[in-house]
This record gives C-alpha cells, sequence and structure tokens, in this order.
C-alpha cells in the first residue's frame, strides 16, 4: 500500500481566490522556460529564432494549457 501525505491543495488563499499548488508550477514551468528560451537566443550564434517567436510560441502554450484544462 502506498502511503503519501495528505497535504492541502491550496497553497495561498485569500479571500474567495485561492491559488493551488499546480497553479504556482504552471507559472514556475512557464518562467523557467521562457527565461532557459531568452538565454538561448541571446547565446546563439545563428539567428534562426527571435524573441518575437518566443513570445507567440509562450502564448500559444499558456492559451493551449487554460484552454486544454
Amino acid at each position: 500500500m502506498l502511503v503519501h501525505p495528505n497535504f492541502d491543495p491550496v497553497a495561498i488563499s485569500l479571500g474567495p481566490v485561492a491559488i493551488r499548488w499546480y497553479g504556482i508550477t504552471y507559472l514556475v514551468a512557464f518562467a523557467t522556460s521562457y527565461w532557459l528560451g531568452r538565454l538561448r537566443i541571446t547565446r546563439a550564434t545563428a539567428e534562426r529564432v527571435t524573441v518575437p517567436t518566443l513570445d507567440d510560441l509562450l502564448f500559444f502554450c499558456v492559451l493551449g494549457v487554460v484552454l486544454g484544462g
């Protein structure tokens, strides 16, 4: 039998608004991918991808996660 901790899924509760742990995880994942993407674009010698392209990609990824969820 698997034993797992019983923790509260709500990380922060601000009145009627509750921020859950998976929302914070999505935020950290998107921020990290944007930061790493910008870092790789600035260090690349060949300009195949530009910053506006990265912005568009991340926007559509966030939109897909929100609409898919």
